[in-house]
Protein backbone atom coordinates (compact mmCIF):
# COMPACT_ATOMS: atom_id res chain seq x y z
CA UNK A 1 0.00 0.00 0.00
CA UNK A 2 1.12 3.42 -1.08
CA UNK A 3 0.47 6.83 -0.35
CA UNK A 4 -0.16 6.06 3.73
CA UNK A 5 0.65 9.94 4.66
CA UNK A 6 -2.76 10.76 2.70
CA UNK A 7 -5.12 9.19 5.52
CA UNK A 8 -6.49 11.08 8.13
CA UNK A 9 -8.74 10.62 11.04
CA UNK A 10 -12.54 9.60 9.65
CA UNK A 11 -11.05 8.20 6.47
CA UNK A 12 -13.25 5.24 4.87
CA UNK A 13 -11.27 2.26 4.56
CA UNK A 14 -12.97 -0.51 2.13
CA UNK A 15 -11.31 -3.64 1.24
CA UNK A 16 -13.77 -5.82 -1.28
CA UNK A 17 -12.92 -9.35 -2.08
CA UNK A 18 -13.87 -11.42 -4.82
CA UNK A 19 -14.49 -14.97 -4.53
CA UNK A 20 -12.81 -17.31 -7.08
CA UNK A 21 -15.00 -16.72 -10.50
CA UNK A 22 -14.68 -19.12 -13.58
CA UNK A 23 -13.22 -17.22 -16.49
CA UNK A 24 -13.12 -20.62 -18.71
CA UNK A 25 -13.68 -24.40 -17.99
CA UNK A 26 -13.28 -27.21 -19.71
CA UNK A 27 -12.86 -30.98 -19.82
CA UNK A 28 -9.58 -31.66 -19.85
CA UNK A 29 -7.96 -35.16 -21.48
CA UNK A 30 -5.16 -35.09 -18.67
CA UNK A 31 -5.03 -36.85 -15.68
CA UNK A 32 -2.33 -34.68 -13.64
CA UNK A 33 -3.40 -32.32 -11.70
CA UNK A 34 -1.29 -28.95 -12.34
CA UNK A 35 -1.59 -25.10 -11.14
CA UNK A 36 0.04 -22.14 -12.54
CA UNK A 37 -0.66 -18.86 -10.99
CA UNK A 38 -0.30 -14.94 -12.56
CA UNK A 39 -0.43 -12.18 -10.23
CA UNK A 40 -0.94 -8.57 -10.90
CA UNK A 41 -1.28 -5.74 -8.74
CA UNK A 42 -2.13 -1.52 -9.37
CA UNK A 43 -1.89 1.07 -7.11
CA UNK A 44 -3.27 4.71 -7.02
CA UNK A 45 -0.92 7.36 -8.56
CA UNK A 46 1.13 9.38 -5.87
CA UNK A 47 -0.35 11.83 -3.89
CA UNK A 48 -4.01 10.59 -3.62
CA UNK A 49 -5.86 8.45 -1.15
CA UNK A 50 -4.25 4.85 -0.88
CA UNK A 51 -5.42 1.91 -3.25
CA UNK A 52 -4.97 -0.95 -5.20
CA UNK A 53 -6.00 -4.15 -6.09
CA UNK A 54 -4.43 -7.62 -6.49
CA UNK A 55 -5.66 -10.14 -8.72
CA UNK A 56 -4.71 -13.75 -8.78
CA UNK A 57 -5.37 -16.08 -11.80
CA UNK A 58 -5.05 -19.56 -11.71
CA UNK A 59 -5.31 -22.08 -14.16
CA UNK A 60 -5.24 -25.81 -13.31
CA UNK A 61 -6.23 -28.89 -14.18
CA UNK A 62 -8.05 -30.61 -11.84
CA UNK A 63 -10.80 -33.19 -10.72
CA UNK A 64 -14.80 -32.81 -10.24
CA UNK A 65 -15.30 -33.29 -6.42
CA UNK A 66 -19.11 -32.12 -6.64
CA UNK A 67 -21.61 -29.65 -8.61
CA UNK A 68 -24.07 -28.14 -7.22
CA UNK A 69 -26.22 -26.47 -10.21
CA UNK A 70 -29.13 -25.14 -8.36
CA UNK A 71 -26.19 -22.41 -6.78
CA UNK A 72 -24.26 -22.62 -10.11
CA UNK A 73 -21.08 -24.16 -8.62
CA UNK A 74 -18.43 -26.68 -8.58
CA UNK A 75 -16.08 -27.89 -6.27
CA UNK A 76 -12.84 -28.88 -7.87
CA UNK A 77 -9.37 -30.22 -6.49
CA UNK A 78 -6.52 -29.30 -7.66
CA UNK A 79 -2.61 -29.95 -6.53
CA UNK A 80 -2.65 -27.78 -3.67
CA UNK A 81 -5.98 -27.72 -2.58
CA UNK A 82 -10.00 -28.08 -2.56
CA UNK A 83 -11.99 -24.59 -4.23
CA UNK A 84 -15.17 -23.92 -4.82
CA UNK A 85 -15.70 -22.15 -8.21
CA UNK A 86 -18.85 -19.97 -9.22
CA UNK A 87 -19.92 -20.68 -13.22
CA UNK A 88 -22.32 -18.51 -14.97
CA UNK A 89 -23.41 -20.56 -17.43
CA UNK A 90 -25.11 -23.40 -16.29
CA UNK A 91 -25.02 -25.46 -19.46
CA UNK A 92 -21.61 -25.83 -18.67
CA UNK A 93 -22.07 -27.51 -15.21
CA UNK A 94 -24.56 -29.71 -17.21
CA UNK A 95 -21.75 -31.30 -19.37
CA UNK A 96 -19.37 -32.06 -16.17
CA UNK A 97 -19.58 -35.47 -13.62
CA UNK A 98 -18.03 -35.87 -10.65
CA UNK A 99 -14.95 -37.75 -11.49
CA UNK A 100 -14.07 -35.93 -14.74
CA UNK A 101 -10.58 -33.99 -14.72
CA UNK A 102 -11.20 -30.28 -16.30
CA UNK A 103 -9.35 -26.91 -17.08
CA UNK A 104 -9.89 -24.36 -15.56
CA UNK A 105 -8.99 -20.58 -15.10
CA UNK A 106 -10.97 -18.68 -12.26
CA UNK A 107 -9.78 -15.19 -10.72
CA UNK A 108 -9.88 -13.53 -7.52
CA UNK A 109 -9.00 -10.52 -6.36
CA UNK A 110 -9.03 -8.17 -3.10
CA UNK A 111 -8.84 -4.01 -3.85
CA UNK A 112 -8.56 -1.59 -1.03
CA UNK A 113 -9.83 1.83 -1.59
CA UNK A 114 -9.78 4.47 1.54
CA UNK A 115 -11.85 7.56 0.62
CA UNK A 116 -12.13 11.03 2.57
CA UNK A 117 -14.19 10.85 5.14
CA UNK A 118 -17.49 12.83 5.74
CA UNK A 119 -16.91 15.76 7.78
CA UNK A 120 -17.47 15.82 11.42
CA UNK A 121 -21.08 17.91 12.44
CA UNK A 122 -19.82 21.18 14.05
CA UNK A 123 -20.45 20.61 17.81
CA UNK A 124 -23.29 22.78 18.85
CA UNK A 125 -22.24 26.71 20.20
CA UNK A 126 -22.01 26.56 24.15
CA UNK A 127 -24.51 29.58 25.44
Amino acid sequence: MKNLPQVVKGDKVTFTVVEAVVLSLNKSTSTVRERVETETSSAAPAGSKPAGTVTRSVKIVASVEAIDAKAGKVTVRGPQRTVVLSVKDAAVLKTLKKGDMIEATFAESVTIKVEKGMASPAAPAKK
